[in-house]
């Protein structure tokens, strides 16, 4: 969470650099991948071939990974792979440090059947938590400002 701390950091301060209140800087988060399953096992399970197939990419080694298995990833990264609890906990931990309103999740590299499934899963068990317990000033009447690149 600290690089990603960091990252946060730095966008406020430029935020607060051009006039604006950082407590109002809308921050995204993003995770690396997202698989459901009805046991956070079971999840680890169904996703450890994909996880495996992608690692044994030239682009996957070259990008020379912090974490030292599927299990550090999920522990230590962004991926969100679990049951709807274990997911729903990651997010709202990193909601509490980050302060963040948007989540973009991925369910790239999986069959066409299985990103529906994730994403059917996602919507039904986890964005009614979130959406309930993450307040929300994105969806507003309000346009959005830009911060300049």
């Amino acid at each position: 969470m600290d690089k990603y701390q960091a990252l946060i950091d730095h966008y406020r301060e430029r935020w607060a650099f051009y006039g604006h209140d950082p407590k109002e800087a809308l921050v995204g988060a993003g995770a690396g991948q997202l698989y459901l399953a009805d046991t956070k096992e079971e999840a680890i399970r169904r996703f450890r071939p994909y996880y495996d197939a992608f690692n044994a990419t030239a682009s996957s080694q070259h990008n020379q990974s912090p974490f030292t298995g599927l299990e550090d990833t999920i522990e230590r990264g962004s991926t969100l792979v679990g049951s709807a609890d274990s997911v729903i906990e990651k997010v709202l931990r990193y909601y509490a440090g980050f302060g963040n309103q948007v989540l973009a999740i991925s369910v790239d590299g999986l069959t066409e059947s299985e990103q529906r499934e994730q994403i059917e899963r996602f919507a039904a068990d986890v964005m009614p938590v979130l959406r309930r317990e993450i307040p929300s000033s994105v969806w507003n009447d309000r346009p959005p400002t830009l911060l300049p690149v």
